[in-house]
């Protein structure tokens, strides 16, 4: 998340997703859910922060009467997360491990699979039928190979992202996604998926604290810091409690070397957290550059009696230019 924030808000964001898990429990517990499953990377590295982890451990501890089944994924695949007392941590390994509860038997393996991974799943047909997997559909699981396996349930972990569909005549599958946005590359409504075996439905249900929504607005032709700044306002749709970036793009009358800075000082009260990125182009009178006596001029004049460069890339070139100038560096 540091990429994303700056150090105060990454670690403000990181206290949010631990509450998010801990409403999550909550909400478990009101609704009478047995097991919750979790389909790998509940961390984001294999060496977490002891905080993080110790955090985990105590809440699986509060909640007794709820079984977690932890499969690991490509974040978190070197330690065990297993801990001496706690009989409701339950977890798999390289082959296929069932857990059952009632009716309902719940196999998970984790991956690299240690043999022939659709061959060895055995599910009995007369049972409902959950399988947990961590990776990437047409990737290293292949659905094609799952099918027609008994299977009523398919959990899947590794997206950040909710999506679901149908397995076979039989079954679904679901990535449940993520409970929240971690950056600004995991936008929209983060969740977690509500699974009914008596009833053979799931639900998607969204539980995010902050949801992060990214914005791209053109506003060219603006004339002034404002005016970008209305265009947003118009256009980026958002509830005081997202965190939002806007990517501005287009081509405007006016160099603001604050002009990012500006609007998300403008936008910071209605949201709960604001990031502008600038990626404008300056329009510029060219004719009136190239008289300049300057550095820009020299570089207006040299672009135009380059015959090595196309007509109709100089303005381009002139545009990127002026605009490597005045800013020092310009993204391509």
């Amino acid at each position: 998340m540091d990429s994303h924030f700056g150090v105060d808000e990454a670690e403000r964001r990181r206290g949010e997703i631990r509450a998010t898990f801990n409403r999550m429990l909550a909400y478990a517990a009101r609704e009478n859910v047995k097991v919750i499953i979790l389909a790998g990377d509940v961390f984001d590295a294999d060496r977490p922060f002891r905080r993080d982890k110790q955090f985990f451990y105590d809440a699986v501890r509060a909640n007794p009467n709820i079984d977690f089944l932890y499969l690991r994924g490509n974040h978190d695949g070197l330690e065990s997360y297993s801990e001496d007392g706690l009989v409701n941590l339950k977890t798999f390994g390289d082959r296929w491990t069932a857990y059952s509860y009632g009716n309902v038997d719940i196999y998970g393996a984790e991956l690299p699979y240690g043999g022939d991974m659709y061959a060895e799943l055995k599910c009995n047909s007369e049972r409902y039928n959950i399988a947990v997997l961590h990776g990437q559909t047409g990737g290293d699981i292949n659905l094609g190979r799952l099918r027609d396996r008994n299977i009523d349930y398919l959990a899947l972990g590794h997206i950040h992202s909710y999506s679901a569909g149908k397995l076979d005549s039989r079954g679904s599958y679901a990535y449940s996604g993520c409970l929240e946005g971690r950056g600004f590359d995991e936008t929209g409504e983060k969740g977690f998926v509500l699974l009914d075996t008596d009833k053979n439905s799931f639900k998607f249900v969204p539980f995010a604290g902050k949801v992060i929504r990214l914005f791209r607005i053109d506003v060219t032709g603006a004339d002034s810091a404002y005016e970008a700044f209305a265009r947003v306002k118009d256009k980026a749709q958002f509830a005081k409690n997202d965190v939002i970036r806007v990517e501005l793009c287009g081509r405007i009358n006016f160099y603001d070397d604050r002009l990012a800075e500006d609007i998300a000082a403008y936008l910071s009260p209605s949201c709960a957290y604001a990031s502008v990125k600038d990626k404008t182009v300056k329009n510029n009178d060219v004719s009136a550059v190239s008289g300049e006596t300057s550095l820009r001029g020299e570089f207006v004049r040299t672009v135009l009696a380059d015959a090595s460069i196309a007509d109709e890339d100089k303005e381009r070139v002139i545009i990127l230019g002026l605009d490597a100038l005045a800013r020092g560096e310009v993204e391509l």
